[in-house]
């Protein structure tokens, strides 16, 4: 499908290689704006979905969405300029880690590469988006350290088979997990995803979980709960 319809705005993804799916869909519904966030950095945009359901949440933040890929670029800007809030995101074309700001951010967000050991594709665009070719963990947590400030919060959702390896990452840093999200297809199926709230200030961890569907097939009433401020259909 090229063209993705939520209640608010749209997304056109026939330029980007990864289109929009189930993961940035729950990470962006499982954020909670907090009132401390004021600046948020969306690292590897790609569509723009992320950020734009992020400034749907909130008037009050400025929203910097970063994408290395020229076509995933140029998607995104297309997305954000259709928008009700295309003034209150700022869209660069660069590599993150690469990124030089005057202000730092009170939230980053990132729906990051995976399969790190995995196959690669063949499409070089694919590669980045999916494998952790041009950014890494440590490469996010950098980003996290170095332009997220003393307050700040990161925000990811990963596969649950990594987020051990994320974690014991964030804590030798001297950083905590602040919430967990167990994410399964169905309640008979394993774990597949995590979302995971790390921040700089030393809390417990609050632990959820969520089934995307119920033993019929269908939606589970949660996953309709969490999404139903985006979903058409919700």
């Amino acid at each position: 499908m090229s063209v993705f319809q939520f209640k608010q705005f749209t997304v056109y993804q026939s330029l980007a290689a990864m289109k929009v799916g189930t993961d940035s869909i729950i990470l962006g519904s499982a954020i909670k704006i907090k009132s401390k966030y004021k600046r948020i950095l969306d690292v590897g945009t790609g569509t723009g979905l992320l950020s734009l359901m992020i400034a749907q949440k909130s008037s009050n933040l400025v929203i910097t969405a970063v994408e290395i890929d020229s076509n995933a670029y140029h998607q995104a800007k297309i997305n954000i300029d259709k928008c009700k809030w295309r003034n209150k995101i700022n869209l660069i074309h660069a590599d993150a880690k690469q990124l030089k700001i005057d202000n730092k951010y009170d939230l980053v967000i990132c729906n990051p590469p995976y399969f790190s050991k995995s196959k690669q594709s063949i499409i070089t665009s694919k590669n980045t988006a999916r494998h952790q070719v041009e950014l890494t963990f440590k490469d996010l947590l950098n980003i996290w350290d170095k332009i997220g400030n003393d307050d700040s919060d990161l925000a990811c959702i990963i596969p649950i088979i990594e987020s051990e390896k994320l974690y014991k990452m964030v804590k030798n840093r001297g950083n905590y997990l602040a919430y967990f999200l167990e994410v399964r297809s169905n309640p008979n199926s394993n774990p597949k995803r995590a979302v995971m709230l790390f921040s700089k200030n030393k809390m417990e961890t609050i632990k959820s979980e969520l089934c995307i569907h119920n033993n019929e097939g269908s939606y589970s009433d949660a996953y309709i709960n969490m999404t139903k401020d985006f979903y058409l259909n919700h």
